[in-house]
């Protein structure tokens, strides 16, 4: 699998800014699935970037490739309500880590 550094930091930001508009019920994490490839294979990811959004550990809808901000906040509004317990997986290659304890 290649990865596009610029695809990659753009998308980051993009996520970055859905996790501060939504931070109170929303969790958001970025993996490095060529240091964990289980998560990859668990979520089924071929290509890259993807994001997984996840409801009691279950997906509910992913979105594949270069999104702009509107898409999460849509998929975050028509999937989930304000639940602490639901999470947006966003499977990147980059390593870096974004969580809300």
């Amino acid at each position: 699998m290649t990865f596009c550094t610029p695809i990659f930091k753009q998308q980051n930001s993009v996520v970055e800014e859905v996790a501060a508009e939504c931070g109170d019920f929303l969790t958001v994490a970025f993996v490095d699935i060529v240091a964990l490839p289980a998560i990859a294979e668990r979520f089924g990811v071929q290509g890259l970037p993807v994001s997984v959004l996840l409801r009691h550990g279950r997906v509910v809808r992913r979105l594949s490739g270069s999104q702009p901000k509107e898409a999460y906040l849509r998929a975050v509004q028509l999937q989930l309500a304000p639940d602490p317990r639901w999470h947006l997986a966003a499977v990147a290659a980059s390593g870096e880590a974004l969580a809300r304890p």
